[in-house]
């Protein structure tokens, strides 16, 4: 199930008016404020390169979303 909260984030802002860059920019400036939070491996990543794992979170929780069938194309 999606209960985590970067998923309900995400799924609010899959309205048709962001793509993939757009919804990386905003888990970016939500993590940036303290509301959302992402780790790897336990750890905080370095703000500098936060991005990639940024990406990465974004194609989990799409694919997540899409197998749970709420995406389609």
């Amino acid at each position: 199930k999606l209960d985590e909260p970067m998923a309900h984030f995400l799924l609010r802002q899959l309205d048709g008016r962001n793509d993939r860059a757009d919804l990386v920019r905003l888990l970016d400036r939500e993590v940036s404020a303290g509301h959302l939070e992402v780790s790897v491996d336990g750890r905080i990543p370095d703000p500098a390169r936060i991005l990639p794992v940024l990406q990465a979170v974004l194609e989990h929780h799409l694919k997540k979303m899409a197998d749970y069938a709420l995406l389609v194309e």
